[in-house]
């Protein structure tokens, strides 16, 4: 049956709507007669419980009559709001129910599903961003009014940078180990990137804030009390040197002021030619599948599953790949972290991809910081290889409590000293908050933003980035070319 266009399904909709009208006005008589206190001005009210009924006659030349329902407990939340329902006018505090029409109505007559084509790749949209090729526009926004306030209470900002090359007689130096020591303290180490490349952070990590609802044992922690590793220090000065521990003959930097300015490159050349890394490629996918993602998650793994046999087919006779597929959910799920471990296999890869389905995780924060301590810290990464990437799949951020936040913290860090290159990419539902954490992850180890788009017509509302211009294409499409950038020879 065609429902948009049958005319006695359109009937019976209007009909049953009266019904429902009648049966409401049926209630208010009954109510009135029973417990109505009325004055001389034609108003009437009944109490019931912590609610005020208030019925006004209305104007003259209208029909049916004026309902406000007032909340008269002791600090009752919300504000008034008004809205109309056929003859009927209706002021509610928040969070009071809608009128029984209405709801009876709606249950009657839930509004349609949008229809979704049958998954196959190539239909999701997304775009890509990378934060380290346009320095002063993060600094930009992650200063402006309203975000500046954000990384810092996720204990995570990166605001200080250093883009170090470095290169051997012309040749860049790759997955090359790069230290930051400040004051005889490491502040940070990375790994070179296949064009040797590597990004250095000053007083990255904070103590954040503790959002104690979370229930976190250690919430009632302070600033003074975090791990040094955990508080926020002060800028960093000229008290800096940059050095390269792997390639005996490459001199130290000492660090100036203007290092640190937007676009300028800390260059580090040696006469000897460096160990080239091994050709492998570790590829990791970890995935959020909670009930949030179940309107793109048959998509996605279409999508994956197309882009790993892609990446094989482009890159396996001259790299060594091995993928690892891993899922996540929340505390209390039947699972908080589903693992594989890393394997050339990329045909049962592309099966444990294709098996999962969404459900769990009651509340918007999931159990990201979980997912990172165990792809990071519990998986089997290479020594040495040409490209190592994480590519994080999620909707929504990790709970604000402070083992949470050091969780994270701690796993960026190590990240970044095993070369490894978190890749978010976010998914419909994905707020404010959660894009510039991700974006901040990315940054901090060198690896690309990318957010799936509206542009697909598939699934819920996507956020539009802030502040970046990019080109959306096909999502499989877009994480191939990525994937092969990176482990480029």
């Amino acid at each position: 049956m065609n429902f948009q266009t049958d005319s006695a399904y359109t009937a019976g909709k209007k009909q049953s709507r009266f019904v429902w009208q009648a049966v409401l006005l049926a209630l208010t008589v009954a109510v009135s007669g029973c417990g109505d206190s009325q004055d001389s001005a034609g108003k009437s009210s009944t109490t019931t419980g912590s609610s005020t009924i208030s019925h006004e006659k209305a104007a003259p030349g209208s029909e049916g009559s004026i309902v406000t329902h007032e909340a008269d407990a002791p600090g009752a939340k919300g504000s008034a709001t008004s809205s109309d329902t056929g003859n009927t006018a209706v002021t509610e505090k928040a969070g009071v129910s809608k009128t029984t029409e209405d709801r009876a109505y709606s249950e009657a007559f839930p509004p349609e599903k949008k229809p979704q084509p049958e998954p196959q790749a190539g239909m999701l949209t997304a775009g890509e961003w990378d934060d380290n090729g346009s320095w002063s526009r993060w600094l930009k926004l992650i200063g402006s009014e309203g975000r500046d306030g954000i990384l810092q209470s996720w204990g995570i900002v990166p605001d200080q940078r250093l883009t170090v090359k470095v290169t051997a007689e012309g040749v860049p130096a790759r997955d090359t180990k790069v230290l930051l020591q400040c004051s005889d303290r490491t502040e940070w180490s990375a790994r070179t990137d296949n064009k040797g490349v590597a990004y250095l952070f000053g007083s990255l990590l904070s103590s954040g804030e503790t959002d104690v609802q979370n229930g976190a044992a250690d919430s009632n922690l302070n600033s003074s009390e975090a791990p040094e590793s955990n508080k926020r220090r002060e800028a960093v000065g000229e008290d800096c040197i940059v050095s390269v521990p792997e390639l005996k003959s490459a001199p130290s930097h000492q660090v100036a002021q203007q290092d640190w300015k937007n676009e300028n490159v800390v260059s580090i050349n040696t006469s000897n030619k460096p160990k080239q890394p091994d050709r492998t490629l570790d590829l990791m996918l970890m995935v959020d599948t909670t009930g949030s993602m179940a309107d793109e998650l048959n998509y996605l793994s279409k999508e994956l599953v197309d882009v790993v046999s892609r990446v094989q087919k482009k890159n396996g006779q001259s790299l060594n790949i091995r993928i690892s597929p891993n899922f996540y959910r929340d505390h209390g799920d039947e699972y908080t972290v589903r693992p594989f471990p890393f394997q050339k296999d990329s045909q049962q890869a592309q099966d444990r991809i294709a098996e999962q389905e969404a459900d769990g995780g009651q509340d918007y924060p999931e159990a990201v910081d979980e997912a990172l301590k165990n792809a990071i810290g519990e998986h089997d990464w290479s020594e040495s290889a040409q490209a190592r990437l994480l590519l994080l799949v999620l909707d929504a951020p990790p709970h604000r409590g402070q083992s949470e936040l050091r969780e994270i913290q701690q796993m960026t860090e190590a990240a970044a000293a095993k070369g490894i290159r978190i890749v978010p990419v976010a998914a419909s539902g994905t707020d404010l908050e959660t894009e510039l954490l991700m974006r901040s992850l990315a940054a901090a180890t060198g690896g690309t933003y990318v957010f799936l788009t509206d542009d697909s017509g598939i699934g819920g509302s996507h956020k539009k980035p802030e502040g970046i211009e990019p080109q959306i294409m096909p999502f499989n499409d877009l994480l191939v070319e990525l994937i092969s950038r990176y482990a480029a020879v």
